[in-house]
């Protein structure tokens, strides 16, 4: 639920700042386009309510090291995160959803875009993942250069470990 939540007001700020709202004459930062997007907030709230769906409450290199089947099945890579994903896109493919995924996806396009955008959110997630901490910091470095060199949090790769 607190990712819900968090999801929501993130969606919230993201409009404020499209609508082109300022504060003293100035206009808010970019959104990169997703302030006027239903499709990728939509893939936002999707991928917080789907990201930890059937975690079992410990951490991915546990189940590595303890060889359990999800360990297995996702060859030792952001296992909770890809569970939670198939469950995600599976509960999806249930006939009761047909309507609604006709109406969010109606294009085989679409899907696929859909499907990305949910896939890059839920594995973002996984802060553990070193990998996916360097790909992180490399768009957030794209998307804003210059608060990416005065931010002590992204010169990081994660806590402790200088880049």
């Amino acid at each position: 639920a607190h990712v819900t939540i968090s999801a929501n007001k993130l969606i919230d700020m993201l409009d404020e700042r499209g609508s082109g709202s300022s504060k003293k004459g100035r206009v808010r930062s970019t959104t990169f386009g997703i302030a006027n997007d239903a499709f990728a907030k939509f893939a936002v709230v999707f991928s917080a309510l789907i990201h930890d769906v059937e975690h079992q409450g410990v951490p991915n290199r546990q189940l590595c090291i303890e060889g359990d089947a999800l360990a297995i099945l996702y060859n030792d890579k952001s296992v909770a995160e890809q569970h939670s994903i198939h469950v995600g896109f599976s509960t999806l493919q249930n006939p009761i959803f047909s309507s609604f995924m006709s109406t969010i996806v109606p294009h085989p396009e679409d899907k696929i875009e859909f499907r990305r955008l949910v896939i890059d959110i839920v594995l973002a997630t996984d802060i553990a993942s070193q990998e996916r901490q360097e790909l992180f910091h490399s768009k957030w470095k794209e998307a804003f250069p210059s608060r990416a060199s005065n931010n002590p949090a992204m010169r990081r790769h994660s806590v402790g470990t200088p880049l």
